[in-house]
């Protein structure tokens, strides 16, 4: 089949690659932990195994191919249909208009034999009328190397349909626009890589649809590694399932891991969890730019109440409105629900230089969470703790507040937590205040008090060369509280992200 000439316009685009920005939204300057970068920097390269057969098809190509290379097929869904396990199909460079579907009239991989499908370089689906560009409804295949161009409709560029798909691998995948998600996992999928791809520019279909990745009910093991997920009019990464109390856990996913990505830009929120979910890992990810819209206060990362047994580590998050924030007081949520559960959020750095009113970690409910060895960067609100009924469980400790240019914390009631000590609240000129239900108050005057304990103001206290590492003005080494099985070089914990 020979593509519209639209699609030269299309497959030109997707030569841009993954990281344009718009004017103004560059990313933060790199950070440092001990000269190193961090986050730290993992390969999440996908190595196909070697092919039993490699197939060819080529866009523009002739009728009556056989899949060689000299005679390649020119109808993709013609050679998806005819792949067997242990297969490669190389995809020639060009466009491919449709909408292609990898269904029952495609047959299975196996699992030391997947069926791949491999880009050679710039093939171009789509787009596909009101239908998702590619659907997957098979198990163990592996899709690299390929964009997806969406078209106009609300429907998903990339769709994993149902329970027959899982072990899948989509890798180096491009995503650029249209309106509905740019992959759409759906109830029942399970064991799921996405990695190294870049879906951005998803816009048109309003914040409930253009999400980059959105996930339903019942997905099990996935992971989310290695991605640019950028300008989508929704959500970066967004977990559906029921708001209300007593609701999420029957709606779980489990087993979520989002790692090693740049998620930037989005019209929501960076990541957005709504579902009952359980062991979800968020770590050394890069998130920037998440501001408010009509729609969002723009966080980076927001677990919503049903979230269970997870934790947050390892994140470099900056001039977002909110760094982290837990629970929710969105109309139809049900407030009363006690919140996110077993909750560990340790060694993120979040900065919110350029950004006015913003927070750095939100808390509006939870049961046992843990805040430990954070630093948090010149945010006009460091902490904000508004759990009503006061959390259960929580402990706040280790963790480095620097220059926040109103308060270093604010909590609603005066026991909020069950340890809240070892903290350390630097400033330059202006001497740091807190709020206690209300009441604003001198945190200096509170610490001297011995309200928090081992807690310190301390003037003049800044990070050098943007190094975590590296701390002027005070010691942070073996100052904190061992709170935990953690092991430490030293005697105790140190303050702050470093372990020294």
């Amino acid at each position: 089949m020979r593509a519209p000439s639209l699609f030269a316009a299309l497959a030109g685009l997707a030569l841009l690659g993954a990281g344009s920005l718009a004017a103004g939204q560059a990313p933060p300057p790199p950070v440092l932990l001990a000269g190193k970068p961090f986050p730290a920097k993992s390969d999440y390269g996908a190595r196909l195994p070697a092919p039993r057969r490699t197939l060819y098809v080529a866009a523009g190509g002739r009728r009556g191919g056989r899949g060689t290379q000299g005679k390649p097929w020119n109808d993709l869904q013609v050679a998806l249909r005819a792949l067997r396990p242990g297969d490669r199909l190389v995809v020639g460079s060009g466009a491919y208009p449709g909408a292609f579907r990898i269904d029952e009239s495609c047959k299975d991989g196996e699992a030391t034999l997947p069926i791949q499908v491999v880009g050679e370089g710039n093939p171009v689906l789509g787009p596909g009328a009101a239908a998702p560009v590619l659907t997957i409804a098979r198990a163990f295949w592996q899709i690299q190397a390929i964009t997806v161009a969406a078209g106009p409709k609300e429907s998903s560029s990339i769709l994993l349909a149902g329970m027959l798909a899982h072990d899948l691998l989509l890798d180096r995948v491009h995503l650029n626009g249209g309106r509905g998600p740019g992959i759409d996992i759906g109830t029942g999928v399970r064991n799921v890589t996405v990695s190294n791809s870049s879906i951005h520019h998803l816009q048109g279909g309003g914040p409930t649809q253009s999400h980059g990745i959105a996930v339903d009910s019942r997905v099990v093991e996935l992971r989310i590694l290695g991605n640019d997920i950028h300008h989508n009019e929704g959500s970066g990464v967004f977990v559906a399932g029921p708001r209300g109390k007593g609701k999420g856990m029957k709606s779980f996913i489990e087993s979520l891991t989002i790692a090693g990505n740049t998620i930037h830009g989005n019209g929501m929120h960076g990541v957005k969890i709504r579902g009952g979910s359980r062991a979800v890992r968020i770590t050394d990810n890069r998130f920037w730019n998440q501001r408010p819209s009509r729609n969002s206060r723009g966080a980076a990362i927001l677990l919503y109440p049903n979230v269970r047994d997870s934790f947050i580590e390892g994140n470099h998050v900056a001039d977002s409105s909110i760094g982290i924030h837990l629970g929710t007081t969105e109309p139809g949520t049900g407030v009363a629900n006690p919140g996110p559960r077993n909750i560990a959020i340790t060694r993120n750095y979040v900065e919110c230089r350029s950004v006015f009113q913003s927070v750095g970690l939100s808390m509006n409910s939870g049961q046992q969470v843990r805040v430990q060895n954070n630093v948090i960067d010149g945010c006009t609100r460091g902490l904000e703790l508004m759990a009503q009924p006061p959390g259960e469980g929580f402990s706040i400790a280790n963790n480095l507040i620097l220059s926040a240019s109103d308060l270093a914390f604010s909590v609603s009631s005066e026991t909020p937590v069950e340890y809240f000590g070892h903290n350390v609240f630097g400033y330059t000129d202006r001497r740091p205040q807190a709020q206690i239900t209300g009441d604003r108050r001198d945190l200096s005057a509170l610490v001297s008090r011995h309200r928090m304990e081992e807690s310190r103001a301390e003037k003049g206290i800044r990070l050098v060369g943007r190094d975590l590492a590296r701390v002027e003005g005070g010691t942070l080494v073996d100052r904190g509280k061992r709170l935990g099985p953690a092991k430490f070089r030293g005697k105790a914990p140190d303050v702050g992200i470093a372990d020294q």
